[in-house]
């Protein structure tokens, strides 16, 4: 009779262990991406970033000069521009102890709408040490694309979906991948706010640029008729400034802020939302909290990654704690030339080998 009173309870806590490494690695891929690109509400090709119709029908735009000045230099992709993948080129004999899947950010909330991956990392977790290797893509990186031609890499997404972007990165860094990762913007106030918000150490210049922030997060939630309901709307006092439990929509406006300093220090505030966040996270262990905090994530989550592959992945993550992450860019340094070619200001002219090369080295070397 105690056999089985102890059978069942393990049996339990397996499923409670198992549920909280699924959703941890959903977090963990939601909060990089989001914070990684800049987060907020992009608008989508068709928008005029001065004017968007919504509810409240044609009004200026207060927050324009936070939109992509880009956005107008894509081509309209149409149905029968799509590509059809038939394999991902898969490079054969990498160190499989590194599992690599490519994680990517979207400007729509639909994934069966055509978009851009305006965010786009090689995400490598060691699966046996937990170790974690971030190399981000930049958006703007003129390639060669499969079937397509040369263009920016962002658009792999938005002519052949996931496999077409994997298919891109394989043939030109010479990797394994075969699973993805796709999650849709502003998510990250979601979870911000499902886990009870995040502590952040304010400096008081950066006050005015989160109020702004969290102003624009409504303004276009509300242009576009976003059930956000669930979003805290507050602003900071002014006089806010040390450690302070920022809501969702104050810890994205925080993690973009770039105008008081540089990209540097942007970096740096993107990686303070990240680690606040997984070790908020971390701390939580209600089955409530945790069920409300997998119900906000499965609408922004899509992933060909299967149940028990995330598991292997997520228990050596948590084991090792959110602090063994490394990062990385493509392209490195002289190794291209941003310029400004027929309109289209672009990384051109990039070494793919010296790329290749310099990845390799950051995921496989010691």
């Amino acid at each position: 009779m105690s056999t089985q009173r102890k059978k069942k309870k393990k049996k339990k806590s397996n499923r409670g262990y198992l549920f909280l490494a699924l959703i941890a690695l959903i977090a963990v891929a939601v909060v990089v991406l989001v914070v990684s690109s800049g987060g907020g509400k992009k608008p989508a090709p068709a928008d005029n970033p001065a004017t968007l119709t919504g509810n409240g029908g044609d009004e200026e735009n207060p927050y324009a000069e936070e939109e992509d000045p880009e956005a107008s230099t894509y081509k309209v992709v149409r149905e029968e521009d799509k590509v059809k993948v038939e394999d991902l080129s898969v490079t054969e004999g990498l160190d499989e102890t590194w599992r690599n899947i490519l994680l990517l950010g979207l400007d729509v909330r639909d994934f069966d709408t055509s978009a851009r991956s305006d965010t786009m990392i090689i995400g490598s977790v060691n699966t046996k040490t937990g170790a974690v290797k971030l190399c981000s893509i930049l958006r703007d990186c003129w390639v060669n694309i499969p079937k397509v031609g040369e263009e920016r890499i962002n658009v792999s997404y938005q002519y052949g979906g996931p496999q077409l972007a994997i298919k891109t990165v394989n043939e030109l860094f010479g990797l394994n991948i075969t699973e993805y990762v796709a999650v849709n913007f502003s998510t990250l106030p979601h979870i911000i706010d499902a886990i009870g918000g995040v502590e952040v150490n304010l400096k008081p210049e950066e006050v005015p640029l989160i109020n702004f922030g969290v102003g624009s997060s409504i303004w276009h939630g509300q242009k576009r008729g976003y059930d956000e309901s669930d979003l805290k709307n507050d602003e900071l006092p002014e006089d806010a400034q040390g450690y302070t439990l920022l809501t969702g929509r104050q810890a994205l406006a925080y993690a973009r802020i770039r105008k008081i300093d540089s990209d540097f220090m942007r970096t740096s505030r993107q990686r303070t939302v990240i680690s606040a966040a997984m070790t908020k996270f971390r701390g939580q262990t209600d089955t409530m909290t945790l069920l409300n905090l997998a119900n906000n994530l499965v609408g922004y989550v899509q992933t060909n990654v299967d149940t028990m592959a995330m598991v292997g992945l997520a228990v050596p993550v948590l084991r090792s704690g959110v602090n063994n992450i490394s990062e990385m860019r493509i392209p490195i340094n002289d190794s291209y030339t941003y310029e400004n070619r027929n309109f289209i200001s672009a990384f051109y002219d990039i070494d793919i080998e010296a790329n290749k090369q310099a990845l390799h080295q950051f995921i496989y070397g010691d």
